[in-house]
């Protein structure tokens, strides 16, 4: 899925003729796709009503504020990797500002242990005023 300018580049460089690949074109006057619309697609055209985001930061954040992440999975790992000043390493969110009236919360559902990792699963119970109010 991408734009109109994007539909164009990936036909451009030869990607419309692998048997593979399908490209969509959702309607963007920004330049930027809409991500519900992208949902509602897959839905309607594929029967999709779920997916898994493996996006980077700043994709993932675009559907947070999208309120598009109903669950979280994160691997809780033994070894620290750290990060020096000027170092850039994105977050899991980036550039994407949540304030703490309306930052998503989540609710653990599950644990599960393998060595040393952890695998934490959430379900996203809404913004903190939602979340304080529920408890």
């Amino acid at each position: 899925m991408t734009t109109a300018a994007g539909k164009d580049a990936l036909t451009k460089a030869g990607a419309a003729n692998l048997s593979s690949v399908q490209i969509h074109a959702l309607d963007s006057s920004s330049g930027e796709i809409d991500l519900l619309g992208m949902l509602r697609l897959l839905q309607a055209q594929y029967g999709i009503r779920s997916i898994l985001h493996e996006g980077g930061p700043s994709l993932f954040g675009e559907f947070m504020a999208a309120q598009a992440v109903d669950e979280l999975f994160l691997t809780l790992s033994p070894q620290i990797a750290g990060r020096m000043p000027d170092a850039m390493r994105p977050a899991l969110v980036q550039g994407t500002e949540f304030m703490p009236e309306c930052a998503p919360w989540f609710q653990l559902l599950s644990v599960k242990q393998s060595a040393d990792h952890l695998y934490l699963r959430y379900r996203q119970t809404g913004p903190l005023s939602k979340a304080a109010s529920a408890g």
